[in-house]
């Protein structure tokens, strides 16, 4: 690998892994505000994830296509990316685990207000058996 290319690399991969922390930290935020119940903060931290999600793939497209272009790479080069798979792998598995907790508080969520919803409607529903004319 040319010098050029190998810094490309080295660029590329530690962009990649700020991309992460940086969609780890918005799980983080979306969790903060599910735990609230403030889903429309919940949809807005949602939806910028999802643009750091494509970011991150968009740079993983290109460092997976200069990885399978070379053929032949140094030592230090294959260390480099066994170190970068590492922390991407641990990246992964941190926001794995936000996900699964985001999803567990809206599912909370969800049943609390169904419940509510149902309170609602059982009191409407009294409220429509009384007679009041009479």
């Amino acid at each position: 690998m040319n010098e050029e290319t190998s810094d490309n690399l080295k660029r590329l991969c530690s962009r990649h892994l700020k991309m992460l922390k940086e969609t780890f930290s918005c799980s983080k935020t979306i969790l903060n505000y599910a735990v609230v119940s403030d889903l429309d903060n919940v949809i807005y931290e949602i939806e910028n994830r999802e643009r750091l999600i494509n970011i991150v793939g968009y740079i993983q497209a290109k460092v997976e296509s200069i990885i399978s272009n070379e053929d032949s790479m140094t030592v230090a080069e294959v260390t480099s990316i066994k170190d970068w798979n590492f922390y991407v792998d641990s990246e992964l598995k941190k926001i794995t685990e936000c996900d699964n907790l985001i999803l567990n508080v809206l599912e909370g969520n969800k049943s609390e207000i169904s419940k509510e919803i149902s309170k609602v409607f059982k009191s409407r529903l009294n409220v429509k058996k009384y007679n009041l004319t009479n």
